[in-house]
């Protein structure tokens, strides 16, 4: 066993996910998909808000993805959020895919704006 659980991890005054996400990025996604529904991926948002090298935030968007499709969270700001890391991602097929899934959990003036600095 790791010794990690869901309560380590979000417990309070103790913000692990951030240091995990900038040393072991993949490892920590690993982590976090085997809580699935138990962990609240809102709280885990400043884990995933540093992140600056390409591998930190490809699993940044690798565990969004997974709350976001695999456990159907329907949370807007988990959205909104994964929806910026698309949008970095270059990738037309990706954010449309992205933008034709989740169409009613994004708002849509952020989705617009996002959007257009992206292109400007």
């Amino acid at each position: 066993s790791s010794g990690i659980n869901a309560e380590w991890l979000l417990r309070p005054g103790l913000r692990p996910g951030p240091t995990l996400m900038k040393y072991i990025p993949r490892n920590t996604v690993d982590i976090l998909e085997q809580f699935g529904r138990s962990l609240d991926p809102k709280r885990l948002l400043p884990s995933f808000i540093h992140c600056k090298t390409t591998d930190q935030k490809e699993q940044a968007l690798r565990y969004l993805q997974f709350v976001v499709f695999s456990t159907k969270c329907k949370d807007e700001a988990i959205h909104n959020f994964l929806l910026s890391l698309v949008v970095q991602q270059d990738d037309e097929g990706l954010l449309l895919d992205f933008l034709d899934k989740t169409d009613a959990n994004v708002d849509k003036k952020y989705r617009l704006r996002l959007c257009v600095d992206t292109t400007a």
